[in-house]
């Protein structure tokens, strides 16, 4: 929680681009779920032309069609837009909170007295300067643009679900929250991993920077075969739990669809009775 407070104050100096962002964001996600329901609105048209009986009548509901085909392709090219934008926003805002806290992380190396210092691993500094804070990057772009565009998407497709037909709207608000329980338990059952593999890196970059700053030491000491061990050993450790991180990690994906595959299916069947129904 301390992490996400501290995250938070280099996150709300950029509030004004982020809302800029989060704007594009919801504009893309709106045009992304009408466009489906235009499309569904000219399935329509077509059985009605079907019905119809006069030359008129049909030229019409051609002429509708034509009209909402020109709407879609207006949202389609708005849709690129928005998507374009809103990614750059996101990405250069993820980029500025970067430097930002590698700014503040060299003033505060700087800061620091000798003796801290030595008692730090120059490899962890290093990592923790470099790897940790381009986890932060990554962790900023993809919250911001697939969590949040994710978030909108859901909340206008439940409106339009409601307008259409309640009962699958509530089917689809009781059963999706099992996707996100199901991504938090893979979420949270690979987050030692990727602490473990954080750590190790720290400590190989360590070993590296002390075996380069000493190599004229090391073959002198003859050391060079137990320092290749040793750097193995810790590879051979790093390999594994890297391996086993991201492994659980990439559950998240598969999981989520399988779920979300239920989902649909069941949307599916249930909404196919309640069409035969009023048949």
């Amino acid at each position: 929680m301390k992490y996400t407070k501290r995250l938070r104050k280099y996150i709300f100096k950029y509030k004004g681009r982020l809302f800029l962002g989060f704007l594009l964001g919801t504009l893309f996600s709106a045009c992304d779920i009408i466009i489906p329901f235009l499309i569904g609105y000219i399935i329509d048209i077509f059985d009605e032309i079907s019905y119809c009986s006069s030359f008129v009548c049909s030229d019409s509901l051609i002429d509708s069609i034509i009209k909402i085909l020109l709407i879609i392709l207006s949202l389609v090219i708005l849709l690129i837009l928005f998507n374009y934008f809103f990614g750059i926003i996101i990405s250069l805002t993820g980029e500025r909170i970067c430097k930002d806290i590698k700014n503040d992380l060299f003033q505060k190396i700087n800061s620091m007295s000798i003796k801290d210092i030595d008692s730090k691993q120059k490899g962890d500094l290093v990592s923790r300067i470099i790897n940790d804070v381009d986890y932060v990057n990554t962790a900023i772009n993809g919250a911001f643009k697939q969590f949040y565009s994710g978030l909108i998407t859901i909340i206008f497709t439940l409106i339009f679900t409601f307008v259409l037909n309640w009962m699958l709207a509530l089917i689809v608000l009781i059963l999706t929250p099992i996707s996100f329980l199901v991504s938090y338990y893979v979420a949270k059952s690979c987050y030692n991993s990727f602490k473990e593999q954080s750590s190790l890196q720290g400590n190989m970059g360590a070993k590296i920077l002390e075996d380069l700053n000493n190599i004229e030491l090391i073959k002198s000491s003859n050391y060079e075969n137990e320092s290749i061990e040793k750097y193995e050993k810790m590879n051979s450790q790093l390999f594994v739990v890297g391996k086993k991180a991201q492994f659980a990690s990439s559950l998240t994906n598969p999981s989520t669809r399988i779920i979300n595959n239920i989902i649909y299916a069941i949307i599916c069947i249930v909404g196919a009775i309640l069409c035969v129904l009023a048949y």
